[in-house]
């Protein structure tokens, strides 16, 4: 009897340590799990941190590129603009030159009206020069001859023959669809 109330204790013995140790266990458990909610906090902070750095830096550097690209359209802005500045200049200039041109063909021109009428009020015939000048057509209207005097072969001056056919005097006639046009509705401002 002795042995088995020896080995009773014994048995509660062991059912004391195993149930101290399963609590043991259960509260390493606890533990545990609590350490490995804190290290998850911990790195999810850290994981949003570097998240927020590395948007920071894209942020930066989009900037960066930003003020590049708008120096860079900048610079070529200010470059096609005086470009086109000098292109204006050029332009005005040649206008310029050939306003010019055409003023000092107007004067020229004046002065051989001039002369021509002088010479006719002195008496003088003007039918030599005509000899001496050449004719050839002229591209301007149907039926007209350019005339370059020999002397001032930089005055060109237009005259219609006198045999210009009538066809070339003649007003030109309305299209069809004008004809038609004026058949329905009249003349305009009528």
């Amino acid at each position: 009897m002795e042995l088995l109330k020896a080995h009773e204790s014994r048995d509660a013995e062991a059912s004391r340590l195993q149930q101290a140790l399963q609590r043991q266990e259960e509260a390493d458990a606890a533990k545990l799990v609590e350490l490995m909610r804190r290290q998850e906090a911990a790195s999810a902070a850290a994981v949003e941190e570097a998240k927020a750095a590395i948007e920071a830096q894209l942020v930066e550097r989009f900037r960066e590129e930003q003020a590049a690209a708008a120096e860079a359209h900048s610079a070529q802005l200010q470059q096609l603009s005086a470009e086109h500045s000098t292109q204006l200049q050029q332009a005005a200039a040649l206008l310029e030159a050939q306003a010019r041109e055409k003023f000092e063909t107007a004067v020229a021109h004046e002065r051989v009206i001039g002369a021509g009428g002088a010479r006719r009020e002195a008496g003088v015939s003007l039918r030599p020069q005509a000899a001496r000048a050449r004719r050839r057509r002229a591209h301007t209207r149907p039926g007209a001859y350019c005339i370059l005097d020999a002397e001032l072969s930089d005055v060109i001056v237009f005259a219609a023959p006198r045999s210009t056919p009538a066809a070339a005097r003649a007003r030109p006639r309305a299209t069809p669809f004008a004809q038609q046009h004026l058949k329905f509705h009249g003349p305009p401002n009528s």
